[in-house]
């Protein structure tokens, strides 16, 4: 896939995420959401999926900084606050 058409998607994907943060109340949090399993359903609330999602993607970061000095280069500045801190 070209970087142009994985940038597109990725600001799709971010510009829902965003609209969707902006819905979470403490109803929406507490609102569970059934997940079918062969051996019987799970239920987990949204903001225990949301935990989940973070700390999964915390785990890629992880990868990419692996992956990047495993091929010899310093990784990019991946800490949240780099892009949080106004330039």
């Amino acid at each position: 896939m070209p970087l142009a058409d994985l940038l597109v998607y990725w600001r799709a994907v971010e510009a829902s995420t965003l609209e969707y943060l902006k819905t979470l109340d403490a109803q929406e949090r507490a609102r569970e959401v059934v997940m079918p399993r062969p051996e019987g359903d799970e239920r987990f609330t949204v903001e225990h999926l949301l935990w989940h999602v973070l700390q999964h993607e915390v785990r890629h970061t992880a990868q990419i900084a692996l992956l990047t000095r495993q091929a010899g280069y310093v990784p990019p500045q991946l800490d949240l606050l780099v892009y949080l801190t106004p330039r």
